[in-house]
């Protein structure tokens, strides 16, 4: 099975980085996360992400600009809005989308 491109943005450093540890966990995830927002169209145009999780920290109009920018530029890409919940919560919206659209 080919691996899935997963990127993560957030504010809080920490829980970015908790985020990409979970994640990775997850079977055929390649994982990546970033704090900037300025880098993530970059990071999008050349790692073509699968999904991307949003966390915390964002404000809801860098929220929107940023799941508009993604959308326009990877009109498949799954877009997962996270903001805590735990690990179960964090592999159960993953697995969710895993499971009906890749």
């Amino acid at each position: 099975m080919e691996q899935v491109k997963v990127l993560i943005i957030g504010k809080n450093i920490e829980i970015v980085q908790l985020l990409v540890r979970l994640a990775g966990k997850f079977k055929n995830l390649l994982v990546s996360g970033t704090t900037d927002e300025t880098d993530i169209l970059q990071i999008q145009e050349e790692n073509a992400p699968d999904i991307l999780i949003i966390s915390s920290g964002l404000t809801e109009q860098s929220e929107k600009a940023i799941d508009e920018q993604s959308r326009l530029l990877q009109p498949n890409i799954k877009i997962i809005y996270h903001y805590g919940g735990g690990s179960g919560l964090l592999k159960s919206e993953l697995q969710s989308v895993l499971d009906f659209e890749i």
